[in-house]
Parts: C-alpha cells; structure tokens; sequence
C-alpha cells in the first residue's frame, strides 16, 4: 500500500479544492481546503483560494477572517494582505484596508504590486502626496506600467507637481497599453498641464 506524505496530502486536497472551486462546487472545495490547512497551515495558495470561495459564497465575514488568521500566523506574506486590502476596499471600507497594508509596510520591502495597491488605497482618499510616492515605489520595478503611471499623475498631479505628472502621463500615453477611456484622461490632463 502507497503512503502520502503529509504536504502532498495537503497538495492534493488542495487541487482537488481548485477543482471543486472551478466546478462551481464552493461548500465542497472550502472542506477540502480546510482539510489541506488542517495538514499543512503553511499552504499558502489554499488558503488565498479558501477566502476566494467565502467571497463567492457572499461570505466576506469569513474571508476577512481566513486573510486575517494567515496575517497573523504568516505576516510577511504579502498576497494575504494584499487580498485583505482589496476585500475591504471592495466592501466600501477604505480605511480598514489602508490599515490592512500600512501594517504590513514593515515586511513590503520594495514590493511593487503591494507599494501600487497602497497608492491607488490612499489615492481614493484624497492622500495623494503619500499615493505618489507609493506609486513611485512602484514604478522603480516596472517604470513602464502605464496604469501606475497614471495613478503616480493623478496624485502628482493634485500635489501641485504639474510638471512630473505631465511627464508620467506621457510616459502613460507612450506605452500604448491604456484602455481608450483612460487614454482620453490622460489627454484631457495633459492638456491641462501644458
């Protein structure tokens, strides 16, 4: 008789959850990522997914709890933060999910999806001088992500930096990588700064 170990018995409960997920099967898939959790705490992708399928379930509740448990069990993994940020930020709850990130800055590094994140949560907020220079963070990694270039604009922008937004926005309208509606934004205040 074959014996499993235990990370690939959590494996496999993991990808039989995706499975389950992808069927539609939520209460199936939450059971056998919790399973896989029991085995392995450390299984990152099954937890993310676990609170992926509370949320499906209209559970957010839940979610919120499962990101959190993996917060603080694991705090310098960023995407359980980043999730817990973006969840609350959807749930119309901006300050809890400024929160969420600035608590784990200590363990983000020069993280450029977790510093973008930020600067869009703070952005909404109206705290563009901190959103800019979260996106500029940002953009140190990847100085040609044309929708952190617009986000660094706007908030350069409303800091009374005409001439750095200006340049992000081109810079923005140079990638070619903007939707048509973004594309006419970026004009319109570009035109303005001009």
């Amino acid at each position: 008789m074959k014996t499993t170990r235990p990370d690939q018995r959590s494996e496999n409960l993991y990808k039989q959850g995706v499975t389950q997920l992808m069927q539609g099967r939520q209460h199936d898939a939450i059971e056998s990522l919790n399973q896989a959790l029991a085995i392995n705490p450390a299984h990152h992708d099954a937890r993310v997914l676990q609170s992926t399928a509370y949320v499906d379930l209209s559970r957010a509740d839940k979610a919120v709890s499962v990101l959190e448990a993996g917060i603080s069990a694991y705090p310098e993994y960023l995407p359980y933060t980043m999730n817990l940020a973006r969840l609350q930020a959807s749930r119309k709850q901006p300050d809890a999910a400024i929160a969420a990130a600035q608590r784990a800055l200590p363990v983000a590094g020069e993280d450029p999806d977790f510093h973008a994140l930020l600067g869009a949560l703070l952005q909404q907020k109206g705290k563009h001088a901190d959103a800019a220079d979260h996106y500029l963070v940002a953009l140190r990694s990847d100085p040609m992500r044309a929708t952190w270039l617009v986000g660094a604009a706007i908030s350069l922008q409303s800091t009374g930096r005409g001439s750095d937004a200006a340049l992000a926005y081109q810079r923005a309208l140079d990638t070619g990588d903007l939707s048509p509606a973004v594309t006419e934004f970026a004009l319109q205040n570009l035109a303005k700064l001009r």
